[in-house]
């Protein structure tokens, strides 16, 4: 059974005496959810990244890539017809109920080397990433175990060391997965949205793993909404100029084949506007926001 969350915030919560003098921090959230996601749609927002200078945090899934699991036929149809094929693939679509899903644990082993440069952040997205988003809730607390620790040890084997943080597909979590942040002394989560860092607390019990939400508008999501291209990209600027007047965190959530590919341009945008007001902004990674914020602010668990 769910329990129930409330969110443990810094008292105080105006703006913030971030590093260097900034008014405000940002991080770009990348989440690498399936195969044409890692293989056409990182290259390319990699590319994007190194000339502006920017450092993203890269959530990667371990274990099959089986998109086609996420999609009934009325949702598949309402999707395409916002977002073009283009943006997966029609193989893409395939894995999972036609095609045997590629595994991404192995093929990220391959692509190592196009993040060697740069200072990019590498943290666990989870296991099974279709399974995960689909079905955690209706998991006992061991099936999501096994499942976490799936995810875990195939992202010890690629990387060599343990995660430091994690993300939950989709936002999808549970009592037991928060939980097993803390077990395994994971540094930072990802699994929520919101306005600014936070502890969970669920029921009596405090827990010890700082949860950085996404706290931007998504440009994908503003364009499913009816938005046009201009009109989401003013509102994501708009949610960002807010958060350097505010001194706050502004972490932008992207995908590589929707930012990476299909709206390079929009992105393009985007991250010029960032480069722009990099003298307001702390550029950094979920990790380096994690380590300053608790520096300053302890868990309550602790």
């Amino acid at each position: 059974m769910q329990q129930s969350l409330t969110r443990t915030h810094v008292e105080d919560a105006g703006p913030l005496d971030w590093p260097d003098g900034s008014r405000a921090a940002f991080c770009l959230r990348v989440d690498v959810d399936t195969s044409n996601c890692l293989i056409k749609g990182v290259p390319a927002l990699l590319r994007a990244l190194k000339e502006h200078d920017i450092r993203a945090t890269f959530f990667v899934p371990m274990g099959p890539d089986r998109l086609g699991r996420n999609f009934n036929p009325a949702c598949l149809r309402e999707y395409l017809r916002l977002v073009p094929l283009r943006k997966f693939g029609a193989k893409n679509l395939l894995y999972g109920l036609l095609l045997p899903p590629p595994d991404m644990g192995n093929l990220l082993s391959t692509q190592l080397a196009y993040f060697n440069e740069d200072g990019h952040e590498f943290a666990l997205h989870g296991y099974d990433h279709a399974r995960w988003a689909q079905s955690l809730r209706g998991y006992s607390d061991e099936e999501v175990r096994r499942l976490f620790l799936r995810g875990r040890s195939q992202y010890e084997s690629v990387f060599g060391e343990s995660p430091e943080g994690f993300a939950s597909p989709e936002f999808q979590w549970t009592s037991a997965s928060l939980g097993m942040l803390d077990e395994f002394g994971f540094l930072y989560g990802g699994d929520f949205r919101g306005s600014r860092p936070f502890w969970p607390r669920l029921n009596s019990r405090s827990l010890k793993t700082l949860q950085i939400p996404v706290t931007l508008p998504n440009l994908e999501e503003l364009s499913r909404s009816g938005m046009s291209d201009r009109q989401a990209l003013k509102a994501v600027c708009l949610s960002l100029e807010e958060k350097i007047r505010s001194g706050g965190l502004a972490v932008l959530l992207v995908h590589p084949s929707y930012e990476g590919l299909y709206k390079r341009d929009l992105f393009l945008a985007l991250m010029d506007f960032i480069a722009d007001r990099r003298d307001k902004l702390w550029l950094a990674t979920m990790q380096d926001v994690a380590k300053w914020w608790m520096s300053k602010f302890p868990s309550p668990a602790s």
